[in-house]
């Protein structure tokens, strides 16, 4: 099993804020929103960090 943030948390934090919208830790795509993750293809981008 994994932990998965569900959609209707997700719907809430649409109807109570304007965005724009990241999802840190995300397994899937969701419309409107960048998203970041090990098992996502990934669309928002860290700059500036030295690993």
């Amino acid at each position: 099993m994994h932990s998965a943030k569900p959609e209707a948390f997700l719907d809430l934090v649409e109807q109570v804020s304007p965005g724009p919208y990241v999802e840190m830790f995300a397994r899937r795509a969701r419309f409107g929103w960048d998203y970041w993750g090990d098992e996502s293809l990934g669309t928002a981008e860290i700059t500036g960090v030295v690993a």
